[in-house]
């Protein structure tokens, strides 16, 4: 039997008691808009709000769906130097071109904004040079030369091939590049002991030889498949994920759903949405694991994986609002629907204003991207 409203627990609470209550579930409620703007940038590829199945596959799977055959495989570090500069994940499933440039933590991005077109060009095309001439190293096929010249700091580019124009203080007068020491001002500052990712070590030869290894080009059955395009997330990271989400989230997410279960609301509706958070949260988790592990079914699995976590979105809000305004009588809810309605307009202002514009920014900058090195690579044959 349904509870009325008079006699429901919450109703009973002093005022002061509710308040705290509506700040803690609005603080929820923000809390999981703060997740999604990460879940955006770490994962959403293609200038979208969100990921798309796509983008989920790919993370989980390291697969993509192609019925012809892709360019030849690279190496894992020639993949994240020479990828696009913006419009992808910061991580080692996106690309880390960027370290090249205006995360280069050494000042570019000062020097590029105060500089004139002239002086824009030189830096993009020395920052260009550099990528370019770890990309001929990270090609050498004896892999013994290739350690000599990191261990020596002096690689000897074929002349037809060399960068025409670099970073000046990595080249020697007679034309060596100092591949070593560009590896470590561009990846190692952050990849070393003590930095941000020192999980990632990227401090001697052998830490770096690992991101060296060329998989073979995946082969595409006849009429199209699923074929492995790129590394999929590791398990360590993808432990460290499961247990924030099982113990931080699953703590939160049983205090809406016991603060609903507490509502005047029918039962059965009680039923159904005070668990359905924690519900599609162990299912999302799930999923994640069933996807990464499981060669032939994972990218089926994977997408999956939007559909619980659009559940458990749209039953967190739910519980939010229908809790929040639960609490209240007619004056306060009142009050509660034009907040909100200020909140809906704030929001879409906002929307309209800057993320929309910087969606369709992102959606543009890997072509942008291309069309820098591209012109980079005109410089250099010229």
């Amino acid at each position: 039997m349904a509870l009325s409203q008079e006699l429901s627990p919450l109703r009973q609470l002093p005022g002061p008691a509710r308040l705290v209550l509506t700040v803690f579930l609005l603080a929820v409620g923000l809390g999981y808009l703060a997740a999604l703007v990460q879940l955006h940038l770490q994962d959403s590829r293609g200038g979208t709000l969100l990921p798309t199945v796509a983008d989920v596959i790919l993370k989980y799977t390291g697969k993509q769906w192609l019925e012809t055959a892709p360019p030849p495989a690279v190496s894992q570090l020639e993949r994240l130097i020479m990828g696009p500069i913006e419009g992808v994940p910061w991580n080692g499933t996106g690309s880390m071109a960027a370290a090249f440039f205006h995360k280069d933590g050494a000042g570019f991005k000062r020097e590029y904004e105060q500089a004139d077109e002239a002086t824009k060009e030189r830096l993009m095309a020395e920052r260009n040079g550099e990528r370019e001439a770890l990309r001929l190293w990270i090609r050498l096929e004896d892999d013994a030369q290739r350690r000599a010249a990191y261990e020596a700091d002096r690689f000897v580019p074929p002349p037809e091939a060399a960068p025409k124009i670099i970073t000046p203080h990595y080249r020697d007068p007679d034309g060596a590049i100092k591949v070593r020491s560009i590896l470590t001002d561009r990846c190692a500052r952050c990849h070393a002991a003590g930095a941000e990712q020192e999980n990632y070590p990227l401090e001697t030869y052998d830490q770096i030889a690992k991101y060296l290894v060329v998989p073979p080009t995946p082969v595409v059955p006849p009429g199209g498949g699923w074929v492995s395009v790129a590394t999929p997330i590791s398990l360590e990271k993808l432990a460290q994920s499961t247990h924030a989400h099982l113990l931080s989230f699953a703590v939160l997410f049983s205090a809406t759903g016991f603060l609903f279960a507490l509502t005047g609301y029918p039962a059965l509706v009680r039923y159904l949405l005070a668990p359905a958070v924690l519900l599609a949260l162990v299912a999302d988790v799930s999923l994640w694991w069933l996807a990464r592990l499981s060669d032939h079914y994972g990218p089926y699995f994977a997408m999956i994986i939007p559909l619980t976590g659009g559940i458990a979105g749209t039953a967190l809000v739910l519980q939010i609002l229908l809790t929040t305004f639960h609490l209240y009588t007619a004056r306060g809810k009142t009050i509660l629907a034009c907040l909100l309605l200020l909140a809906v307009i704030f929001g879409t202002a906002v929307y309209v204003q800057y993320v929309q514009p910087a969606l369709q920014a992102k959606r543009i900058q890997p072509h942008a991207a291309k069309l820098v090195d591209t012109t980079s690579e005109r410089g250099r044959n010229n």
